[in-house]
């Protein structure tokens, strides 16, 4: 990890929750939740803040999906890179 940053518990769940397979922002939250047992619980300000931190060390990658959602509207997810 030379100059990288010591990966903080929640960025190393978040790295697990997209592990199979790009997630958006409720379903990473939903999946640390489930993968700790309750024990870390992602907020809305703090997963935002860790997924860009991630994003910003080359660890995830951001991707927008067209849906059934609203129109016009794209969900961000978030995927794993061959760093991550």
């Amino acid at each position: 990890m030379g100059s990288m940053k010591k990966l903080k518990p929640k960025w190393f769940q978040i790295l697990l929750a997209v592990a199979d397979g790009p997630r958006h922002g409720q379903g990473i939250m939903a999946e640390v939740l489930k993968q700790t047992d309750g024990g870390i619980r992602l907020w809305p300000t703090s997963l935002y803040g860790s997924l860009k931190d991630l994003v910003n060390l080359g660890l995830l990658e951001e991707t927008f999906s067209e849906g059934p959602w609203a129109e016009g509207d794209r969900r961000r997810f978030y995927g794993i890179t061959g760093a991550g």
